[in-house]
């Protein structure tokens, strides 16, 4: 088992890397990486950029006491999680993050129970991070590897239903998530990315030097272009949705196209042969592998 530290060092800011990664293909860790170590802490997040990833694919939801927090859902998910007395959260209500302060949603371990979805992943003892103490961390990491750019990919989980019960209204939720990164340096290096189009739109009007995503499960290009009003900077589908007439489509507009979340060695070698612009991996270094 791994103990994490807390850091509690000063922000600084260091060179905004390239649009693309290495190569022409962004390699970005899918919540870290969380086929080795606990999705979405500072140790996976850690492991990733040693791996050489360029991207950190993160998620943000909000607590009750204003903090953003680092995790995909607003509750705490009883496969990875267990409460503050190490007691199992499984066959219980949800516990809604929106409705814990900092402290208590830093009291539930994250990481021992490992993840039977990923039988390689190395358990570790580790809370739920904020958004602040991830730039730290990376910071810190940045001091010693100084050749070195990182970029963030920020998903904002914001559903229409999910207002006022697991999150604030949309314009709350992003504007937390955007005084965090415009007080730590860090604004220059991130892409935000969601699924809820009405986020996007905000996003766009009010901050439209931003570079955005849109993430989509269902449905081709043709038809999800129509839900926005825009052309994001970069299409994120399910990389089931995609063939070689799909990516031709998307690059003719101009977008990037990044595929999620692509895991299996074949499917990372399709992505290549489509000429995606970036992969995103619980397995980053599988997706390395592949790189010229």
């Amino acid at each position: 088992m791994i103990n994490l530290m807390r850091l509690g060092l000063p922000l600084i800011a260091f060179v905004m890397g390239p649009v693309v990664g290495r190569g022409q293909m962004q390699v970005q860790g899918h919540r870290g990486c969380r086929g080795h170590l606990p999705e979405n802490t500072i140790p996976g997040f850690l492991h990733t950029l040693d791996l050489g990833v360029d991207v950190l694919e993160l998620d943000v939801v909000i607590s009750r006491d204003g903090q953003v927090i680092v995790s995909h859902e607003p509750w705490m998910n009883p496969d990875i999680c267990l409460g503050p007395h190490g007691q199992s959260l499984r066959g219980k209500s949800k516990v809604n993050i929106y409705e814990l302060t900092l402290a208590e949603i830093q009291s539930y371990d994250c990481g021992a129970l490992g993840h039977k979805r990923f039988p390689s992943q190395q358990p570790c003892f580790v809370h739920k991070p904020t958004l602040e103490e991830v730039f730290q961390a990376v910071s810190q990491w940045q001091l010693d590897h100084p050749d070195r750019a990182c970029s963030f990919n920020i998903e904002i989980k914001r559903m229409p239903a999910y207002d006022g019960r697991f999150c604030p209204p949309f314009q709350e939720y992003c504007a937390r998530v955007l005084t965090v990164l415009d007080a730590s340096g860090f604004g220059h290096q991130c892409n935000l990315q969601s699924f809820d189009p009405e986020t996007l739109e905000y996003l766009h009007r009010t901050r439209p030097e931003i570079p955005l995503a849109f993430l989509v499960e269902r449905g081709s290009f043709t038809r999800n272009r129509k839900k926005l009003t825009f052309l994001p900077q970069i299409y994120s589908p399910k990389f089931r949705l995609l063939d070689p007439e799909e990516v031709a489509l998307i690059k003719k507009t101009g977008l990037s196209v990044i595929p999620w979340t692509v895991n299996e060695e074949k499917d990372i070698r399709y992505m290549f042969e489509l000429g995606v612009d970036g992969i995103i991996s619980d397995y980053p270094d599988r997706v390395l592998q592949f790189h010229p």
